[in-house]
């Protein structure tokens, strides 16, 4: 075992703590960018990923996309209410003939 005691930069920026893991910035998206996405995603039938706060990401919907993250070490997809949390960044998941 080993231990960091230093700064951390996380969310590409949305998040920063300082060596104490003590929050120093926080930036999240608009509620109504947060329902736009949503929205958007319900409507085009794409999976949608909502990176928040408590290293969670929040997903509309279980699929075999999110699975694409387990490589990457990412945490866990949560299947859970989006709306109303404090979101730091979204992706839309979906196959590439699903994009047009």
């Amino acid at each position: 075992d080993w231990t960091l005691n230093a700064p951390g930069v996380f969310v590409q920026g949305m998040l920063v703590c300082n060596a104490a893991g003590e929050v120093v910035f926080r930036n999240t998206l608009p509620d109504d960018v947060v329902r736009l996405c949503l929205d958007v995603a319900s409507r085009r039938g794409w999976t949608v990923l909502a990176y928040t706060d408590g290293d969670r990401v929040l997903s509309n919907r279980a699929d075999p996309q999110t699975e694409r993250l387990r490589p990457l070490q990412e945490p866990a997809v949560e299947v859970a209410a989006i709306g109303g949390a404090a979101v730091h960044k979204m992706l839309f998941l979906c196959s590439p003939e699903e994009e047009s």
